[in-house]
């Protein structure tokens, strides 16, 4: 018997980003999922950086009051 305590609940998605930015020459865009031990996600998107290093230090700066409930992070390249 399937009980709803055995159901996986909902996945919450919130996005966040400031699309006004424009790319500087020399810098690369980011967006990144943040997952968070109760299934809610975080998109943040246009972050500007110079690399994949300084993205990810944005990422866990942003996020630091709550960094013991993160449970995964992924960051990925924008096309543009």
């Amino acid at each position: 018997m399937i009980t709803a305590d055995f159901l996986m609940k909902e996945e919450t998605i919130v996005t966040i980003g400031d699309y006004s930015l424009k790319c500087p020459e020399g810098k690369r865009s980011f967006y990144a999922f943040v997952t968070f031990d109760d299934f809610s996600t975080v998109h943040w998107t246009n972050i500007i950086a110079s690399n994949r290093s300084c993205a990810l230090k944005q990422i866990l700066e942003r996020f630091a009051d709550c960094s013991e409930f993160i449970h995964s992070i992924s960051l990925h390249e924008s096309e543009d």
